[in-house]
């Protein structure tokens, strides 16, 4: 490899991280995208992207771009698409039966639209099942059925979907065209109007909404690919003549709303042809356990780094539990390490408000070539990704609500961590696959700067302590 490719490699690997951290913004996904076409199976491949769009709601006519993060994982019996993620159930020669869970992304509150502000909509969580069958050579049909359960409108959407797909050499496309259906319930939670002064109040039935979009993707190398996809959706009438949406005489305004305009993505696996379902639960994991405190500002990076740490006076905090795959032992030759990162966390509230949940989806990467690593070992970790609370605590909330009323319990998810090998500290030799250390959990909106996020202005911030051990093969 010459100096200019090294550079080369380098520069992008830059860039990628740069745009994770700085610029991180994301999407709602359509039910059929460009993010695992052409992509190798068993494998797991991250990067960024972009989105624009025009603004659906009622005075929101700005156009929009985001970036994005992508995760996705292209298995035999699983997949991850982002906010997507399901398992095959069913598979014969022609025909392919899924579950899944999926976050809609549909929610708005003051800052998406003035006209709606007197009624903020959180977005919801789906769980439903999906269908293809082959119905000629590169020709499927699909078709999808997701129910709400986060109880935010008990209503459902579903989507049948005609996809034709072909491939030459290292391009692959993709046409598309279908109908989506919201169920009265839910067009009614997102497009209807009730009891917001001054706007007469609307019903929305059940809607029809026909679809039609591309999708293209071109593998540059075995290991990093670009793609585009465009799509349009008209939206029915009961919809576009509704005081909540943007532009009744325009509805194809939306047209880039569920859908990716660009992604890179960079896809780590030994040996992507001999690869198999067993990659996904061999290889080196790691469990983790930890807890502390929260932070009384909404900056906890620059306390952590100038070692001014503050606690919240009510001693409200959480305890982890994170489960973590390694998927790359190295990033274009570096001694970084990339790993795949679920976690749970119980939030502690200090009779504030109850208790609740919280759980986070990451790529993390660890750098551990310090130069005195071959006498403690030593990782220095940060994760990005997204974190979703099931109800805003109580931090973030005073921090939110002094700005405006926009709150999310889905946010932006960073960490950094530092941590020692527990056996070169102790010099228990059972205890060298153990890391303890520091950890900051952060969430938060990026500065107001993503829809994705409802313009979340803040955040929260944890300081943790932990142990994590690693197991599997190859430990």
């Amino acid at each position: 490899m010459n100096r200019y490719h090294k550079f080369w490699l380098f520069l992008q690997s830059v860039l990628v991280w740069i745009m994770l951290l700085y610029t991180q913004k994301t999407f709602a996904y359509s039910i059929y995208d460009a993010l695992t076409l052409g992509q190798a199976k068993n494998s797991w491949s991250l990067g960024f992207g972009v989105r624009s769009y025009n603004g659906i709601y009622a005075a929101d006519d700005g156009y929009n771009v985001d970036f994005l993060p992508v995760i996705t994982y292209n298995g035999e019996s699983a997949y991850v698409q982002g906010p997507q993620a399901g398992f095959y159930w069913l598979q014969r020669a022609k025909l392919k039966a899924s579950a899944f869970i999926a976050y809609d992304f549909l929610g708005y509150n003051q800052s998406n639209s003035p006209v709606l502000a007197q009624r903020a909509r959180p977005s919801g969580t789906t769980v439903g099942f999906g269908l293809d069958y082959d119905i000629l050579e590169n020709h499927r049909l699909h078709f999808d059925i997701g129910q709400d359960v986060a109880n935010q409108h008990s209503g459902y959407q579903a989507n049948i979907q005609w996809i034709y797909s072909q491939s030459y050499k290292s391009w692959y496309w993709a046409l598309w065209a279908g109908i989506n259906t919201m169920s009265p319930n839910f067009a009614n939670y997102y497009y209807g109007i009730e009891n917001i002064t001054g706007v007469e109040n609307y019903d929305v039935e059940q809607a029809w909404n026909p679809e039609v979009g591309i999708n293209l993707r071109y593998n540059a190398t075995k290991h990093h690919s670009i793609g585009v996809g465009i799509s349009n959706r008209w939206w029915d009438s009961k919809i576009a003549n509704s005081p909540a949406y943007n532009n009744p005489s325009s509805p194809s305004e939306s047209s880039t709303y569920r859908q990716v305009m660009a992604f890179y993505q960079y896809q780590w696996l030994p040996n992507l042809e001999s690869a198999n379902d067993n990659e996904l639960f061999n290889g080196v994991w790691a469990w983790r356990v930890g807890g502390g405190l929260t932070s009384d500002k909404s900056y906890g990076v620059l306390d952590a780094l100038t070692g001014d740490i503050k606690f919240d006076h009510r001693n409200t905090g959480i305890v982890t539990l994170a489960l973590s795959k390694r998927i790359a032992e190295s990033i274009f030759n570096s001694p970084v390490e990339i790993w795949v990162y679920g976690g749970y966390a119980r939030h502690l509230e200090s009779n504030n408000q109850p208790n609740f949940n919280g759980y986070t989806l990451a790529v993390k990467s660890y750098f551990q070539s310090f130069p005195w690593s071959k006498w403690v070992g030593t990782r220095f970790g940060f994760a990005q990704g997204w974190n979703y609370t099931e109800r805003i605590n109580v931090v973030e909330r005073e921090n939110l609500e002094a700005k405006n009323d926009n709150t999310s319990k889905l946010l932006n998810f960073l960490e950094f961590s530092l941590d020692f090998n527990l056996g070169d500290i102790t010099r228990i030799k059972e205890l060298n696959n153990c890391f303890t250390g520091y950890a900051l959990h952060h969430r938060s909106g990026i500065f107001a700067s993503s829809s994705f996020y409802r313009n979340v202005d803040g955040g929260s911030n944890w300081h943790t302590l932990y142990i994590e051990c690693l197991f599997g093969s190859g430990v």
